[in-house]
């Protein structure tokens, strides 16, 4: 089977699918949360190919404390149509890509009301559906909404960072400040990814590398990384032409090549 084509945002509306269908109610929340993670990070790889995990990733990711219990999640989000998942051999990395059961392609994904009251409940908006599922395992008949989708997620990370071995390491820097039980908050995440931009991919995982490997919380470069920023020698010599930036030689030469010190 070959990896399907995805259309931008394809992970929040296939979360959002597994909400409305209470897909939970029939693989297991921990079926559930597998397949949010295997989608997102599709979204994270820019919808490149099927994503690699081995197995003592996702094992780490999801708190599971045996293979059994991963197995047992696989399984059952295969069965019921919502993953596809295979590997060449045992000693192969696992490839995986989440996909739709027929059953559910049809589930609206549209903002289900148009907007809040002025007195911040809902505004009563019904809305012609297909009907769609409901807790305790059964399905809303009727035409009135069940809820309002939230917003698309923005981005996940800016566009100099935006490559499946970033993304990989990202995670693995968020599952070492959980580990160090100092997780980030979103507003720092966003201000360090911002930081990391600026730097570009090469500086930035070797920073991050570098920090997961000595077990520190701040984020620290390599021991002789450069800190500055590199002087752009156009736009430095465009500055001497227009008289921004003025030079002063300290000395001159003469015709054998000898330096002159300056005598003023």
């Amino acid at each position: 089977m070959d990896y399907p084509k995805r259309e931008s945002h394809f992970a929040h509306k296939f979360v959002r699918l597994l909400q409305k269908s209470c897909a939970a109610l029939d693989i297991g929340h921990h079926a559930a949360l597998l397949l949010v993670y295997i989608a997102h990070t599709e979204d994270a790889a820019r919808y490149s190919g099927p994503v690699r995990f081995w197995n003592e990733q996702l094992m780490t990711t999801m708190a599971f404390t045996s293979p059994k219990q991963l197995t047992r999640a696989r399984d059952a989000a295969i069965a019921a149509g919502w993953l596809v998942y295979f590997r060449s051999g045992n000693r192969q990395v696992g490839q995986y890509w989440v996909t739709i059961p027929d059953q559910f392609e049809g589930l609206p994904d549209g903002v289900i009301e148009d907007n809040h009251s002025v007195e911040g409940m809902n505004n009563g908006t019904k809305v012609k559906r297909k009907a769609e599922r409901i807790g305790n395992g059964k399905r809303n008949e009727s035409e009135t909404e069940s809820g309002k989708p939230s917003n698309p997620i923005p981005e996940p990370f800016p566009k100099e960072l935006q490559t499946e071995a970033f993304a990989a390491l990202w995670e693995e820097w968020q599952q070492h400040r959980r580990e160090i039980k100092k997780p980030q908050k979103p507003t720092a995440e966003g201000r360090l990814l911002k930081k990391l931009a600026a730097w570009g991919e090469v500086r930035a995982m070797a920073a991050l590398d570098h920090t997961i490997s000595n077990g520190w919380q701040g984020l620290r470069e390599p021991d002789g990384a450069t800190t500055e920023k590199p002087v752009d020698p156009t736009a430095f010599f465009d500055d001497l032409i227009s008289g921004k930036l003025t030079y002063k030689p300290t000395g001159m030469f003469d015709d054998k090549g000898n330096l002159i010190e300056d005598q003023s």
